[in-house]
């Protein structure tokens, strides 16, 4: 149990690591063509934000997402 404490603890402290998100130029020309969310496939529309999903740990950008998903 308390391993599994220490993973947990290991993995929120690196998830709040910002590491700076890395955008090639076609990521950035991939991210404003984007229609749907990478996460749920669902469609983008005026009514919902558009962000930049990444992985915290690299920097790698991921794909355009709803900022519900991306938050979730």
């Amino acid at each position: 149990m308390i391993l599994k404490k220490e993973s947990a603890k290991h993995c929120i402290e690196e998830m709040r690591r910002q590491t700076n998100m890395y955008l090639s130029v076609e990521d950035e020309t991939t991210h404003r063509e984007a229609t749907q969310c990478v996460l749920c496939n669902g469609d983008f529309t005026k009514s919902n934000d558009t962000v930049r999903d990444h992985d915290h740990r690299t920097g790698q950008h991921r794909g355009a997402c709803h900022n519900t998903c991306n938050i979730n």
